[in-house]
């Protein structure tokens, strides 16, 4: 009769005792904390954080799911994917791809969009009388090769 490997390894880990199976435990929590880091990397979103904050969760988190980030141009398409999405809009012109770049692009894009909007007044365009309709010209209407 065969034993799954679930069952394999319930029968070894009954016969560890004291630091054995102490070790076993924390093996066996860290395998399932690294999983749980790969998961939150792979959901990692900006949302409320700031560019520097959402940075240093990337770079932390990154070290759970390597493989995902072993390339300059797809660790920077990983942290442009979870960008908040105003940011992203500006970042889609530009193909930046190397990963140290692309972070300072997104702080100068950051502190641009949280400065207040400059007001911007037009004077008004006054309008010559007689003027034909934007040439700015003198009409001359009626006068069409007519003499007198």
């Amino acid at each position: 009769m065969g034993y799954s490997d679930k069952d394999k390894l319930g029968c070894v880990m009954s016969l560890l005792v004291d630091e054995a199976h102490h070790w076993w435990m924390t093996v066996e929590c860290g395998t399932a904390l690294k999983r749980v880091r790969r998961r939150e990397f792979m959901d990692l979103v900006q949302g409320t954080l700031s560019v520097n904050e959402y940075k240093a969760k990337f770079v932390c988190l990154s070290h759970y799911a390597p493989e995902l980030v072993a390339h300059e141009a797809s660790r920077c398409k990983r942290f442009r994917f979870g960008m908040s999405r105003e940011i992203k809009l500006y970042l889609v012109a530009q193909s930046v791809e190397v990963f140290d770049e692309l972070v300072e692009k997104t702080y100068a894009l950051e502190e641009t969009l949280r400065e207040e909007p400059k007001a911007f007044s037009v004077g008004a365009v006054k309008r010559k009388s007689g003027t034909i309709s934007g040439s700015g010209r003198k009409g001359k209407r009626g006068h069409f090769g007519t003499s007198g």
